[in-house]
């Protein structure tokens, strides 16, 4: 009974969804720290930072939303509405 709910695609494809969206939400961290942590003279360090946070922000916003709906569709939810009103 246990080993037939542990093997059901309901229980390991929402943790694979989280786990894939938490590794593609670091890698996205990572290149953006790269990319804008460049010490640009004519941007002030502050206004940098902001920028950083909120670029990675948005991102994990949409990572958040997109596994959400992975998930909801999984279980058979109509999202075509969520989606539409998004």
């Amino acid at each position: 009974m246990i080993i037939d709910f542990i093997l059901d695609k309901r229980f390991y494809l929402p943790i694979s969804y989280i786990t894939v969206g938490i590794i593609i939400y670091l890698v996205i961290c990572s290149v953006i720290n790269r990319a804008l942590n460049l010490k640009n003279k004519h941007i002030n360090v502050k206004k940098q930072n902001t920028i950083v946070n909120l670029i990675k922000s948005v991102f994990k916003y949409l990572i958040v939303i997109i596994v959400i709906i992975m998930i909801l569709s999984l279980y058979g939810v109509d999202t075509s509405s969520i989606i539409a009103s998004i």
